[in-house]
């Protein structure tokens, strides 16, 4: 059995923008058993539970554990990640392409004026084309 701060789990679902219910689907458990997790209402868990959550967070079980820092590896999608059909091809061209990744996270930082300056540049530079 392992311990793990309900902190931990909370903030890194967030981090990783996923809801609760997500969260809880991801690990195979509730939502109610996923909300007991970060309230630290049910600390310890078995190995199985633990592995099941590190999987959900996209981190291993040292991680989880606070035993080492989490790395934010781009070389291959998250082991959680599903998609059905042309999302996924969509979603893995994007993965594997660096430009395209950019001008996604740029989205994440850009206020919403400078997105629209930035496609009105993109679509002035396709229509040239």
């Amino acid at each position: 059995m392992g311990r793990i701060s309900g902190d931990k789990i909370k903030s890194r679902r967030l981090e990783l923008g996923l809801s609760l219910k997500e969260a809880a689907e991801r690990a195979g458990v509730t939502a109610s058993t996923f909300c007991k997790w970060e309230s630290g209402a049910i600390g310890s868990m078995r190995v199985d539970k633990m592995k099941q959550l590190a999987r959900a967070l996209a981190l291993n079980e040292s991680e989880l554990m606070g035993l080492e820092t989490p790395t934010e590896s781009v070389d291959t999608p998250p082991t959680w990640f599903s998609m059905p059909g042309y999302a996924m091809e969509k979603a893995l061209e994007i993965f594997e392409d660096d430009e395209a990744r950019i001008l996604l996270d740029a989205k994440r930082s850009l206020s919403r004026e400078e997105l629209l300056a930035v496609a009105t540049i993109i679509k002035s530079m396709i229509a040239k084309n």
